[in-house]
C-alpha cells in the first residue's frame, strides 16, 4: 500500500513542484496542446493564476520556514500569554482556583472537538497506539504546579514573576538529570547557581510585605517551579518518545488535569474560604458561584471587610471576561507553535526560547499600556538581579554551545585508526584495486 501511494505522489511530484514554486504551467515551457492556447487572453490567464499563485507561494514559505516563524510566534506569545495570567490573577484574585479549573474545562472541549474531528477524518493515525500511563503521574505535577503557581501570582508583581520563575532552570535541570538521565556542561550549572543567587538576593532585599509583593506568595510561587519541573522533564520524555501520539496526548493530558483539578482545587478552595461562617460546603458552593460571576459577568462581590494586600482581596473584576479571552487566544497560538517547535526542534531550543522571556517580559510588565494595572516600575535592585540573571542565562546558553561543539567533535573523530605499523605510527589502508 505504501509502495502505491509512494507512485502516485511521485507522478504528482513534476507538476507540483513547479505549484509550490509559483511557477505556471504556462512559463514553463510545456506544449500548447496540454494547457491551451492563451494568446488572445494572457493578461486574463495571468490575473486568474495570479492569487493562486501568491497563495501557493505564500504557503511554501511558511511550509519552508515554519521552524522560524514557530520561534517569533512563540516568544510574542510567551510575553503576551504571562502579562495576561498575571492581570487575569489580578483580577480574580479571590477566585484563582475557579479560573484555573475554567481554563481546563476550555481546553478540555476544544481538544475534545479535535479528538472527534480527527477520528472522523484520520481514522489511520487515530488507530495507532498510545501509552497514557506515563501521564498520570505528569497530570499530578502538573495540576499542582498550577494551583500553587496561580495562588503565588496573586500578591506578586510581574517583574518578580519573571524573575522567580527563572527557579525553575536549576531545578529542571536536576529533574532531568535524574529522570532522564540528560548531561550537562559545567556552565549549566553555574549558570543555575548564579540564577538562584540573584533570585535570593532579590528576596532578601524587599520587605515582607508591599503593595505588589509579599514574601509568602513569592515562596508560594518558588515551590511552584519543583512540581513544574519534574512535569517538564516527564513531558519532555513523552515528545521524544516514538509511541508520541500528538492529538491523543493533548487530549489525555487535558483530561487528567480535569480529573485531578476537581480534589486539588477543591482542597485549596477548601484553605482560602472568604465566607467561613456558612459552613466548609456552602462557602465552597459561594465561592464557586462568586468566582464565576467575577470572571463571566465582571460583578464584584467581596466589596467591604477587605483589603488590597491580604485575603481576601477587594474584588476588582471589572473586564475579566476580556482578559479571559485574550488569554485564551495567546495560549492557542503558543501552543500550536510549541508543537511545531517540538515536531521539528529540540527541548533544548524551547528552552533558549524562554530565556528572552526576563527581558522582553519585564519591558512589557514596565509598560501600563501593555499589562494595564498590573503594570509595575523597576527598581534598583531589580535591575542589578535582571542584569545578574541575563549573564547567568548567557552562561547558561554558553554551555549548552559548548556541550553541543563536543557532542560534534566526537562524532566527527573516527572510532578506530585505519592501520598500525609496529613503530606505532598510523596510516590509511590504500584502496582495494
Amino acid at each position: 500500500m505504501s509502495s502505491g501511494r509512494e507512485e502516485s505522489e511521485s507522478s504528482q511530484l513534476p507538476r507540483y513542484s513547479y505549484r509550490l514554486r509559483g511557477i505556471f504551467p504556462s512559463d514553463s515551457g510545456f506544449s500548447d496542446d496540454l494547457y491551451g492556447l492563451s494568446d488572445d487572453s494572457g493578461s486574463i490567464e495571468f490575473a486568474r493564476w495570479a492569487p493562486r499563485g501568491f497563495r501557493e507561494r505564500a504557503i511554501d514559505f511558511i511550509i519552508r520556514r515554519r521552524l522560524i516563524l514557530a520561534c517569533v510566534v512563540y516568544v510574542l506569545m510567551d510575553i503576551l500569554t504571562t502579562v495576561y495570567y498575571k492581570r487575569l490573577m489580578d483580577h480574580t484574585g479571590n477566585y484563582v482556583m475557579v479560573t484555573m479549573q475554567s481554563l481546563v474545562v476550555y481546553f478540555l472541549l476544544l481538544f475534545s472537538v479535535i479528538y472527534a474531528a480527527c477520528c472522523k477524518f484520520v481514522p489511520d493515525y487515530m488507530a495507532r497506539p498510545f501509552n497514557i500511563s506515563p501521564l498520570l503521574l505528569l497530570g499530578v505535577f502538573d495540576i499542582i504546579a498550577t494551583a500553587l503557581s496561580a495562588i503565588g501570582s496573586v500578591n506578586t508583581s510581574g517583574i518578580m514573576l519573571v524573575m522567580l520563575g527563572q527557579v525553575g532552570i536549576p531545578l529542571t535541570i536536576i529533574a532531568c538529570k535524574l529522570i532522564l538521565g540528560r548531561k550537562y556542561h559545567g556552565y549549566h550549572y553555574l549558570g543555575a547557581f548564579f540564577i538562584v543567587v540573584f533570585v535570593c538576593l532579590k528576596e532578601l532585599t524587599m520587605p515582607a510585605i508591599s503593595d505588589r509583593n509579599d514574601i509568602y506568595s513569592n515562596l508560594l510561587y518558588i515551590a511552584a517551579c519543583l512540581p513544574d519541573a519534574i512535569a517538564s522533564a516527564l513531558r519532555s520524555g513523552q515528545y521524544t518518545s516514538d509511541s508520541f501520539h500528538l492529538v491523543k496526548y493533548q487530549f489525555s493530558a487535558m483530561a487528567l488535569q480535569f480529573l485531578f483539578g476537581l480534589p486539588v482545587f477543591t482542597f485549596f478552595m477548601a484553605k482560602r474560604h472568604t465566607q467561613s461562617e456558612l459552613g466548609l460546603f456552602w462557602d465552597i458552593m459561594h465561592d464557586i458561584k462568586s468566582g464565576v460571576s467575577c470572571l463571566f459577568l465582571g460583578r464584584n462581590t467581596i466589596v467591604e471587610g477587605c483589603s488590597e494586600t491580604g485575603f481576601p482581596r477587594c474584588d476588582s473584576c471589572e473586564g475579566s471576561l476580556r482578559i479571559f479571552l485574550l488569554y485564551l487566544l495567546c495560549n492557542m497560538i503558543i501552543r500550536v507553535a510549541y508543537i511545531v517547535i517540538m515536531m521539528n526542534g529540540t527541548v533544548t531550543l524551547v528552552f533558549l526560547l524562554g530565556t528572552l522571556k526576563v527581558p522582553l517580559c519585564s519591558i512589557a510588565f514596565s509598560l501600563p499600556a501593555i499589562s494595564g494595572d498590573s503594570a509595575s516600575e523597576f527598581e534598583v535592585m531589580d535591575v542589578i538581579c535582571f542584569v545578574g540573571i541575563m549573564l547567568s542565562l548567557f552562561l547558561y546558553g554558553t554551555g549548552t554551545k559548548r556541550l553541543d561543539s563536543a557532542a560534534e567533535n566526537t562524532l566527527a573523530k573516527p572510532l578506530l585508526p585505519d592501520r598500525e605499523d609496529s613503530s606505532g605510527r598510523v596510516s590509511l589502508q590504500e584502496p582495494i584495486d
